[in-house]
């Protein structure tokens, strides 16, 4: 059996609400590192329900400042609603520059009226393995 893991979950939500400020979730990302109680760092996602900072541009944050956490979305709930090769691209970029911690978690979201959610994964999928083998190869 494999040992029990933890992750932290950071509130980038509360950034909007005035709970919280960037640099407190960068710092609370540091402590959690340094304590080696956890495993993995998470952030949430969403575009129109529940607004708060992009869950990418947040975790390249953290992997700027981390070494061995895992990092990733909750649930990558505006996955449906990114371009596949905008997205793509940037999530190799963040790939490498957390050195290939990222963990990818995606749901579709509920977005009335949205079609083609289920292709428009399978396509990113694809885009990501080619933005990999383009990262690597741009940056050898």
């Amino acid at each position: 059996m494999p040992p029990l893991a933890f992750g932290l979950t950071l509130s980038n939500r509360g950034i909007m609400l005035g709970l919280t400020t960037p640099a407190q979730l960068l710092d609370l990302a540091d402590r959690a590192e340094a304590s080696g109680l956890f495993d993995s760092v998470w952030v949430g996602d969403s575009l129109f329900a529940k607004p708060r900072l992009d869950a990418v541009t947040l975790l390249a944050a953290i992997a700027g400042r981390t070494r061995r956490l895992r990092l990733g979305p909750a649930c990558l709930a505006s996955f449906p609603l990114r371009h596949p090769l905008v997205f793509g691209y940037e999530w190799a970029s963040l790939d490498r520059i957390s050195e290939g911690r990222t963990v990818l978690i995606v749901c579709a979201g509920a977005f009335p009226g949205l079609v083609g959610a289920r292709q428009a994964m399978r396509v990113t999928f694809a885009i990501l393995a080619g933005g990999r083998l383009f990262i690597a190869l741009a940056m050898t």
